[in-house]
């Protein structure tokens, strides 16, 4: 009978964002605190995949975001990605109905 290789435990690795924001923290808080708005964000562009379509949006601070039908970013819910538009469900005030707002790609 084989021998078992010996395995050894590997050493906790320490994510540090160097300035950045770290990837594994959500955009809403816990407190229910938006961290970007629907307004903020500019659809810079649409990549089609096997999964269906994936939306890239820029942030006023530079940094990008990759959203997907059902997401949530700030005040909104993204509802749809189209070929060159992004439809996000933005509840204005509570108590009344979401608003649709669309972001389209820029054709320059």
């Amino acid at each position: 009978m084989p021998k078992e290789p010996e395995v050894k435990p590997l050493e906790p690795l320490a994510y540090d964002p160097k300035g950045r924001r770290d990837p594994f923290v959500t955009l809403v808080t816990a407190e229910g605190t938006k961290g970007l708005a629907v307004a903020a964000v500019k659809l810079v562009g649409i990549v089609h995949g096997r999964q269906g379509r994936l939306a890239l949006v820029e942030a006023p601070d530079g940094l990008g975001y990759i959203l997907k039908a059902g997401d949530q970013i700030g005040d909104g819910r993204v509802v749809d990605i189209g070929r060159d538009s992004l439809t996000f469900s933005v509840a204005a005030r509570p108590g009344l109905p979401p608003t649709p707002v669309v972001k389209r790609l820029r054709t320059e």
